[in-house]
């Protein structure tokens, strides 16, 4: 429902991307089960379209020129707008030894 109204509404409604859109929270907090449970026959196809859509999603908005919107928060170092934009979507990079990883992982958690 999120992505249809996203397609309708595309100036007004601004998806991002949290800690539980990653591979381990969606097998440890239960998405997958309940993936299962609503589509028994098609959950194992379902799954891996949906992380995909989900390694997609932006990592954070700024609305406005003034409001910087994330899911978790910024790194204990400085970080810069063009930093961040310069990130590449998919995948949580584990375990976190670069600064762009640290920074990817921060914007999550």
């Amino acid at each position: 429902t999120l992505f249809c109204y996203k397609l309708m509404y595309k100036k007004y409604v601004h998806l991002n991307r949290g800690n539980h859109e990653s591979v381990l929270c969606t097998n440890v907090y239960g998405f997958k089960t309940h993936l299962a449970c609503a589509y028994p026959h098609h959950h194992h196809l379902l799954e891996p379209i949906i992380q995909e859509a989900f390694d997609e999603l932006p990592l954070c908005y700024v609305i406005g020129h003034q409001i910087f919107v994330v899911h978790g928060g910024l790194p204990k170092f400085d970080v810069t707008l063009d930093e961040i934009a310069a990130l590449q979507r998919g995948p949580v990079p584990f375990p976190g030894r670069l600064r762009s990883e640290a920074l990817f992982q921060a914007l999550l958690w």
